[in-house]
Order: C-alpha cells, then structure tokens, then sequence
C-alpha cells in the first residue's frame, strides 16, 4: 500500500509480534485522538490478533475498530476468496462478541482469506474509510 498510496497513515503490526513498544505506540496514537480501525487475513489467527489489539486499546469502540473487516465482509470474502484450509479456520473464544462471529464464521465455513487476497477490496474501503 505504502508505494501506491504513500499519504496513507497505516501501521504494519506484522502479526504476532505483540512487543511492548509496538502496544505503546498504537496506545499513544488513540490517546491523541487519531481514529482506528483493522484490518488482517481473516484466518482463526488473524481474528485472535484483532482481539488481542482491540483489548489493548482504551478509547476506540469495537464498532469503528472493525468498521472496515465487518462480519458480513467476512462472509462475503470467505464465500469469493476462501481457501480450505483446516489448520487456520479452527474454532476459538474471542471477545467482544463481533471477534466471535467472525471467527465462528471462519470455522463453520472451514475457510480462510490472507488479506493480500484483498487488496482490490480494501484500497476501496481504506479510501472511503479516510474521507
């Protein structure tokens, strides 16, 4: 995205790697009022990794955090792009209930979509989003 929309204010998170600096930095940039929202593969991993970065944060509402990966996107992108795939679409717990979905519907359709399968979608959405 950065060579193709370099005036985009995005944050590459780079999964897992949940390291205290990375958490703060994020937090420090809600505190001063900058909206945030997620984006990731939507794999039983990737909806956990929302979660786990949603909870980080003490002001964003869980509604504007997954305004762009909605459950009714997840649907409709597991439906055109999923692949099968039984290690990354297995059954998990998350929080706040809009995670949940999300993931039950990853596990019950037994698909998953990396988010670079997405990128004609999201330059839409990421557009619309910061207008």
């Amino acid at each position: 995205y950065k060579r193709q929309h370099p005036d985009w204010p995005l944050i590459n998170q780079s999964g897992n790697d949940f390291n205290e600096s990375s958490v703060q930095m994020i937090q420090k940039i809600e505190r001063a009022g900058v909206a945030l929202t997620y984006l990731g593969d939507l794999d039983s991993t990737g909806i956990r990794i929302a979660a786990q970065l949603f909870a980080a944060l003490k002001q964003t509402p869980v509604d504007q955090f997954m305004a762009l990966q909605t459950p009714q996107r997840v649907v409709q992108w597991l439906s055109l792009y999923g692949k099968v795939g039984s290690g990354r679409t297995r059954s998990v717990m998350l929080r706040p209930q809009l995670f949940q979905e999300e993931a039950n519907s990853i596990h019950v359709l037994g698909r998953f979509v990396e988010q670079e399968q997405l990128i004609e979608p999201y330059e839409q959405l990421i557009a619309d989003w910061l207008a």
